[in-house]
């Protein structure tokens, strides 16, 4: 594993087959509120200017979303990248930082933790529990059979 040098003191992550490749070229850190990435300029035909992605390049793939194990969006080795739908990229995302449960897929309703997972673009509902570690346990279950994989799990121990 080699370290791409990014810009604002970030790093990406990338196979030692894909470094010569990859160092060819000037890559910067696209910062997307919630994830970050690693990407480039490019110039297109016409003559404007578009973004590069990372993950995109090393992969050379028409797939529509490339979707990183791990979640995080710096980690551009082989074995961390895989095809995905749109779906499965949305059911692999770590919990919102919004998010005050402490949990993926709790809320608190009244007095109660509702349980909910996001299926095919529709909020399915879990049902009501008695503390939020009850409710995180039934949306692990739920996204293990839902997601397989591509489940971004909870870990309640």
């Amino acid at each position: 594993m080699k370290v791409v040098t990014l810009s604002k003191g970030h790093y990406a992550q990338v196979d030692d087959a894909d470094y010569e490749r990859v160092a060819q070229h000037n890559w910067c850190v696209q910062d997307l509120g919630t994830r970050i990435y690693a990407c480039r300029n490019v110039r297109r035909e016409d003559g404007s200017r578009t973004h590069e992605y990372l993950h995109r390049f090393i992969l050379a793939t028409p797939l529509e979303h490339i979707d990183h194990k791990d979640g995080n969006g710096l980690n551009c080795q082989r074995h961390n990248l895989r095809g995905a739908t749109r779906s499965q990229n949305y059911a692999n995302r770590k919990r919102s930082r919004a998010n005050t449960s402490g949990f993926k897929g709790v809320v608190k309703h009244g007095g109660v933790w509702t349980a909910q997972i996001g299926v095919l673009g529709r909020r399915v509902y879990l049902g009501s529990f008695a503390t939020a570690r009850q409710a995180a346990e039934a949306y692990d279950l739920a996204a293990l059979i839902l997601h397989g994989e591509f489940a971004q799990m909870n870990v309640v121990q």
